[in-house]
Parts: structure tokens; C-alpha cells; sequence
């Protein structure tokens, strides 16, 4: 495997959750169960979410309790997240590709073709992963396809989704399935439903309040 230099993205994430807090790092696990408690009411109401000026999504870990984020910052195209609970996420045109100081998480995501691909779009792709401690540049082949039209519900709020599925495969021959959620109106990624490491639950963001611009 390829031994590759963590994108500045990434150590930015890593400098935020040390600034605000002094919480070790193998410590944000705990932080992230309990922001994440087996509890699934939503954090917020929908108004509450709408009402602050910021950019704003849900991160649920498998079928826990969801995490409220709001938008910190945009950085060469990705959008940096952060929760009351010091929990930061990365994300790129929808999809998420990094977050911090999470043990045997993905740290970091490079697209062979340097963009994300559109999961409408079909058609195979390549990505390499970096997680946390110690693995870097795990290659990932994907294929994505279109299955079908939903509306979803986000705080209660419907939302007419076009859905794709994503099929996957590591290098180490790990089999697991990514699906989006996409804004039939708006062509935003509404729902994500992301691999995040071997052998964790699937991680999945939903999109509140959009940022102004990507």
C-alpha cells in the first residue's frame, strides 16, 4: 500500500477538535457513542435547525441516536462539520471522506479522478482511503447504480429523493454497499448511508439546512 501524507483537510479537522477541547484523541470515541446515545429522537426540531444561520445536517451511526452538526468552514471544496460533542466530519459534494480522531476510521479519501463521482451517473470507480492509526492508501473499487425514486423524511420534512446504490470491494476483499439519497429538485445529496472503516457500522448523514454554496 501506498504510503501517503495526510491532506491538510484533514489535520485541520484534527486541530479543531484539539482547540476545542482537551479531550484526547482516543478519547472522541466515547464522545462520539454518546453523542450518538441509543436514544433516536432527533437533536433539534426542524424549526430550531432552520432558525440558525448555519448550514446544518444529521450524522447517525448505525441505529443510534443522530448528531446534530452545523457547518464550520469550507476548505478546497470539502465542507468541515463539527457537534457540540466535538465530533468533526468531513464531506465532499455530499459524500463523507474523512473524520477525526475516530480509531479505525477513514482519516482521508483521493478519487482517481480527483472529483467525487456522481452516484446517478453509473459506471465503476476507484478510491484510495487512509484510517486511522496506521493504514494508508487502501484501494477501493465501487460501482454505482440507479435504484428507484423515494421520498425520504428529514425532521419530518419530505424530500423527493432519486436513489443509487453503490457496490464495493477493497483491496483486502471487504465486500459492503453505499447508498445516496439525491434531491430530485436540487441534485444535492439529501441522504448518505456510508462505509467509514472495516467491520463499523454504516455512518449516515442527512442534509438539513444546505450550505449557500459548494
Amino acid at each position: 500500500m501506498a504510503c501517503i501524507r495526510f491532506a491538510p483537510a484533514v489535520l485541520a479537522l484534527a486541530v479543531m477538535l484539539s482547540a476545542c477541547s482537551d479531550t484526547p484523541g482516543g478519547a472522541v470515541v466515547e464522545v462520539l457513542s454518546e453523542a450518538v446515545a441509543p436514544d433516536r429522537t432527533p437533536p433539534v426540531s426542524r424549526a430550531e435547525a432552520m432558525a440558525l444561520p448555519y448550514a446544518s445536517a444529521l450524522g447517525t451511526l448505525g441505529g443510534r441516536r443522530p448528531a446534530f452538526v452545523v457547518l464550520h468552514s469550507t476548505q478546497g471544496g470539502r465542507q468541515i462539520w463539527l457537534s457540540a460533542d466535538r465530533v468533526a466530519i468531513a464531506t465532499e459534494q455530499g459524500r463523507v471522506v474523512a473524520l477525526a480522531g475516530l480509531a479505525g476510521t477513514i482519516t482521508e479519501t483521493r478519487f482517481r479522478d480527483g472529483q467525487p463521482p456522481k452516484p446517478l451517473a453509473g459506471g465503476e470507480h476507484l478510491r484510495l482511503v487512509d484510517i486511522a492509526p496506521n493504514l494508508w492508501g487502501l484501494t477501493i473499487a465501487c460501482a454505482n447504480r440507479e435504484d428507484g425514486e423515494e421520498t425520504i423524511r428529514i425532521l419530518g420534512e419530505p424530500a423527493p429523493t432519486l436513489r443509487a446504490v453503490e457496490t464495493c470491494r477493497t483491496e483486502t476483499a471487504e465486500r459492503f454497499t453505499e447508498r445516496f439519497w439525491i434531491g430530485a429538485e436540487d441534485g444535492l445529496i439529501r441522504r448518505a448511508e456510508q462505509w467509514i472503516g472495516p467491520g463499523l457500522r454504516r455512518l449516515t448523514f442527512e442534509l438539513v439546512k444546505p450550505p449557500t454554496s459548494w
